[in-house]
């Protein structure tokens, strides 16, 4: 198994952001998902896809949540979007259909002993009317019950929140177009420097 360092993830996590929005909507996070995935495998990086839900914080809310030291509770966010436009956006909620998985899907990737998440579609949330802005993608620990059962982790970047709780029964993503698509790996590995991994 290959040995990996954070800035190496990151750095392949946004090469592969930038080539999938060549040719996908930012709304892509299976397609960016796979295409991830495909590289680590070349690589010989152990991961695999998530399925979850992520609730982003913009940064009024999340500043709010650090001075109240807990989550809103009753109508504090109502008060506090009037006061400050704290606000949250949803990835992955909502009704499915036949044609559209619901869900977002992030990737998993075991290192050093430990599970890192890797989310490198975030910034499908991104809105200056929101005051939302990630730069992707979000690499986070997570606990290796993520993989197993629901579970939830908060995690903080660019001063937003975000709260991912995974879904591992929701594997319907497997029937989709878009994880279907085999991508060329080798555009990334040249890119990142590593077309002769060893």
């Amino acid at each position: 198994m290959r040995t990996v360092s954070l800035e190496s993830l990151t750095s392949i996590s946004r090469l592969v952001r930038e080539e999938i929005l060549r040719g996908y909507v930012r709304e892509s996070c299976i397609a960016t998902s796979k295409y991830l995935l495909q590289v680590f495998n070349e690589l010989g990086i152990q991961a695999r896809p998530i399925p979850n839900t992520a609730l982003v914080m913009n940064q009024p809310y999340a500043a709010n949540v650090h001075r109240m030291g807990r989550f809103p509770q009753g109508n504090e966010l109502e008060m506090w979007n009037q006061q400050d436009n704290s606000c949250s956006v949803g990835l992955g909620f909502g009704m499915g259909n036949a044609s559209r998985w619901t869900g977002h899907l992030g990737i998993l990737v075991s290192i050093a002993n430990s599970t890192l998440l890797i989310d490198a579609s975030v910034d499908q949330v991104n809105s200056s009317q929101q005051l939302i802005f990630i730069e992707p993608p979000v690499i986070a620990p997570v606990p290796e019950q993520f993989a197993l059962t629901e579970t939830s982790v908060t995690v903080e970047q660019n001063q937003c929140l975000l709260l991912y709780t995974s879904k591992p029964s929701n594997d319907s993503f497997r029937q989709t177009p878009a994880w279907m698509q085999s991508f060329p790996t080798k555009l990334i590995l040249e890119r990142a420097g590593l077309l002769n991994p060893v």
